[in-house]
């Protein structure tokens, strides 16, 4: 839903709990970081408005980004499953100093991609780099590069404490999904929920964007069949 905009582009989080999916998306849209940090029941949602170019009539278009935290707990997948429809980008997230969250990446979080959506624009993030010493060093990073490459996707890292590289991923993955898709196909796109909006302007360096916190009437998720 463009939520007044023209275009707009669904992007989901997923990954393991405690890998930084929520503090992803609030660093992102409101550029804030919880230190003490909850749990996410189901989902959580935000949406951004961006400024980007189309490469179709050399003009920068508004962008609606809409945001899904997703919980990374076994016992929400019957929640979490429902979102991927008409998605049009994810991030799978992982925590770059815990090896079971990078492990569920392949034995999860890859397989679901592979049976759901196998041709959605994909791009792995190694969260909390301000943890790791040496990064270039770290094992979880030698071998995310190695998946990566494998699996064809973009691998990039970041920390949404400091903010080190948390543009760089969503920038990252728009691109993917217009070079894709193209904003004719962006247009108007409805994602199956009602949504109760507070709005407050806001901007960042070089974008204009517009913050919003939504409740999400749950009578009107989306569903799918897996």
């Amino acid at each position: 839903m463009a939520l007044g905009n023209k275009y707009s582009a669904k992007i989901l989080i997923i990954g393991e709990a405690g890998s930084g999916k929520t503090s992803l998306s609030e660093r992102y849209v409101d550029n804030i970081f919880d230190e003490l940090g909850s749990m996410t029941i189901g989902v959580d949602f935000r949406a951004k408005t961006i400024d980007f170019p189309n490469s179709t009539n050399n003009k920068r278009e508004k962008l609606t980004l809409n945001i899904w935290d997703t919980a990374g707990q076994e016992r929400f997948n019957s929640i979490v499953s429902g979102f991927y429809r008409n998605v049009n980008g994810i991030i799978i997230a992982f925590d770059i100093t815990n090896n079971e969250s990078f492990e569920m990446v392949i034995s999860r979080w890859l397989p679901q991609l592979n049976q759901w959506c196998p041709e959605t624009p994909v791009v792995l993030v190694g969260n909390k780099i301000e943890k790791s010493a040496n990064l270039q060093e770290n094992p979880l990073y030698i071998k995310a590069n190695i998946l990566a490459t494998e699996q064809n996707i973009p691998f990039l890292v970041c920390s949404a404490k400091t903010g080190d590289g948390v543009y760089e991923v969503f920038k990252t993955l728009t691109q993917l999904i217009v070079d894709l898709e193209g904003f004719v196909a962006l247009e108007r796109k409805q994602h199956g929920f009602s949504i109760i909006q507070n709005t407050d302007a806001g901007t960042e360096s070089g974008t204009n964007a517009n913050h919003r916190w939504l409740s999400v009437s749950c009578s009107r998720l989306p569903t799918c069949n897996v």
